[in-house]
């Protein structure tokens, strides 16, 4: 194999890892925005249903956490 060859060869592994990278990548955005929307469903639910004060802060700090954490994710991969 000359070394023209293994050079293409080099950069198409590198190439594909890069897309594995890139599909795990957006696998993973996508569990993570699956997660935080349940997060911030159940904590708006609880918000609404709490009788407390100090729990209701409590989940408008959780709601406003995932809704960062959903701001990020859709800055990063787009409408998910």
């Amino acid at each position: 194999m000359n070394h023209l060859e293994e050079q293409r060869e080099h950069l198409q592994m590198q190439t594909d890892q890069a897309f594995r990278s890139a599909d795990e990548i957006e696998k993973i955005c996508d569990e993570i925005w699956h997660h935080a929307n349940t997060i911030h469903l159940y904590s708006s639910l609880a918000e609404e249903e709490s009788k407390s004060i100090t729990m209701k802060e409590k989940q408008k700090v959780i709601i406003r956490t995932t809704e960062e954490i959903l701001n990020i994710i859709y800055k990063y991969k787009g409408n998910v």
